[in-house]
């Protein structure tokens, strides 16, 4: 996972791109919404 990088925009990007392909993988949605949590985007 990028957000373990500290890239955390090019893991959202990664994250919604797997969500694009297969909306129905929680998994990305999760980690997505990690990822924005790490970065205090709360929106």
């Amino acid at each position: 996972m990028q957000a373990g990088k500290g890239d955390l925009e090019r893991a959202i990007a990664d994250f919604n791109k797997a969500i694009e392909l297969n909306p129905k993988d929680v998994d990305a949605y999760y980690n997505r919404g990690i990822a924005h949590s790490k970065k205090s985007d709360y929106k």
